[in-house]
């Protein structure tokens, strides 16, 4: 409880500068590319031709992973990802997303099956079942390019494709799961093609199946420092703060680019 109550007042403390923390995130992503300013214009006209609101790293939660996905799309290797695979599909927002900015590509998205006791409980599902289920059908049904699954992750083991140019890790947050999305998605990763992770946490927590674990982190950095990435940046979730939390204010996305590795026979 003491503990609890300390960190609770270093958060109502914490100051943060709007400035330095964009300033950050435009550096990690210099490294691929692409620019802010180049991924918010390609993300907004998208929107607006869709009858979408525009983006604003304003909003209370907005994440940084469209802005992303966004830039990735302005690059000249975009036109050889055929393919994009999205690890937990929850509302299919971001399938959506995906599908605007890949319309060219065929986005899968697997999610756990709707009667799998982990995906009703999570994130209070089980008391809106039906209407969330109906809901994120009706995003997907509206796209030719979603191609939707219901598949647990773990079954990604038996999938040999390595054709994918673009894959997002936003499943179970905690080991094992976590670890085995990120190992699976490079394997079928097509050379120089770019993983992404969501919520990636570089702090001891109470770490959990689902929410919250250093997993990702520990995996990605493990993956590094045997030389798998072209290149690899930490940029953060949120540039504007959210009051009262550091852990939502210094959440990362792992951006990263595969090496092209030669086959190695054992």
């Amino acid at each position: 409880m003491y503990r609890k109550i300390v960190n609770k007042i270093k958060d109502i403390n914490t100051k943060y500068s709007y400035e330095e923390r964009f300033n950050e995130f435009e550096k990690c992503i210099k490294p691929f590319g692409f620019s802010y300013d180049i991924a918010l214009e390609k993300l907004n006209k998208t929107l607006v031709t869709n009858g979408l609101p525009k983006f604003s790293d304003t909003g209370n939660m907005s994440s940084n992973h469209w802005l992303i996905f966004s830039g990735i799309s302005t690059l000249d290797f975009s036109n050889k990802i055929n393919k994009v695979l999205e690890i937990g599909t929850y509302d299919a927002i971001t399938s959506r997303i995906l599908a605007l900015l890949f319309p060219n590509s065929d986005i899968i998205t697997i999610d756990l099956p709707s009667n799998d006791p982990n995906f009703q409980n999570f994130y209070g599902r089980q008391e809106v079942l039906l209407e969330f289920l109906e809901k994120r059908d009706a995003i997907i049904n509206q796209f030719e390019n979603i191609k939707f699954q219901e598949l647990n992750s773990f079954k990604l083991t038996e999938i040999k494709n390595d054709d994918y140019g673009l894959i997002w890790v936003d499943g179970a947050h905690g080991y094992p799961y976590v670890t085995s999305d990120i190992i699976n998605s490079y394997r079928l990763l097509m050379p120089f093609g770019y993983l992404m992770v969501d919520d990636v946490i570089n702090q001891q927590y109470n770490n959990d199946e689902m929410y919250l674990s250093i997993g990702a982190l520990r995996t990605l950095r493990e993956m590094e420092n045997l030389g798998f990435f072209e290149k690899i940046e930490y940029p953060l979730k949120r540039i504007k703060p959210v009051s009262g939390s550091r852990l939502i204010n210094n959440k990362n996305i792992c951006l990263a680019q595969k090496k092209l590795r030669p086959i190695t026979n054992l």
